[in-house]
C-alpha cells in the first residue's frame, strides 16, 4: 500500500472518529442531565464514566469525558451550532473544546476553520475583518512570544 493511500485512510478514519466523539459528548450530557448514573447503581456521573466496562461503566478518563461533555454543552446548548455544523467543520472535538473562550457566537463559528493559532490572532486584534487583517503590509520589526498560560505578549 503507498504512503499517500496509507495517510488518507488514516485521515478518513481520523474524521469518523470525531464525528464519534461529538456524539459521545451529547450523550454524556444527556447522561448527566437526566442522572442516569442512578439506575445503572452507580454512586455518581464520574464513578459512572471512569468504572471499568467489566463493571457496566464507560472506562473513560473525566477529563476526556468532561471536554467531550463541554464542547457539546458550549456549542449545541449554549446556541452557538447544530451538531451538523459541528460536524462540517470537521475539526476535532478537542479543538472545539480549547475554541470555547474564542467562539461564542454562532457569527464565529467560521473561526473553527482556522487553526487555533489564527482565531487567538484574531481574537486579539479587536473588530477587525479577517480580510482587514490579512491585508496588512506591515514588516515585521521586532519578535514576540504569546504566553498561553497568563494570555500576556513579551517581546523577544
Amino acid at each position: 500500500m503507498q504512503a499517500r493511500t496509507i495517510l488518507n485512510k488514516i485521515v478518513e478514519l481520523n474524521k469518523a472518529s470525531s464525528f464519534g466523539l461529538l456524539e459521545v459528548g451529547q450523550l454524556l450530557y444527556q447522561l448527566e442531565q437526566e442522572r442516569g448514573w442512578e439506575p445503572l447503581n452507580f454512586q455518581d456521573f464520574m464513578s459512572l464514566v471512569t468504572a471499568d466496562e467489566d463493571a457496566g461503566g464507560l472506562e473513560m478518563e473525566m477529563s476526556d469525558a468532561s471536554k467531550l461533555k463541554g464542547v457539546y454543552q458550549h456549542y449545541v446548548v449554549g446556541g452557538i451550532a447544530t451538531m451538523e455544523q459541528l460536524k462540517e467543520l470537521g475539526a476535532k472535538p478537542f479543538k472545539f473544546y480549547e475554541a470555547r473562550a474564542l467562539v461564542k457566537t454562532p457569527e464565529e463559528l467560521h473561526l473553527l476553520r482556522l487553526p487555533l493559532t489564527e482565531i487567538r490572532k484574531i481574537k486579539t486584534q479587536g473588530d477587525k475583518t479577517i480580510d482587514e487583517l490579512s491585508a496588512c503590509k506591515h514588516t515585521r520589526t521586532k519578535d514576540w512570544r504569546h504566553c498561553l498560560d497568563c494570555d500576556v505578549w513579551i517581546e523577544l
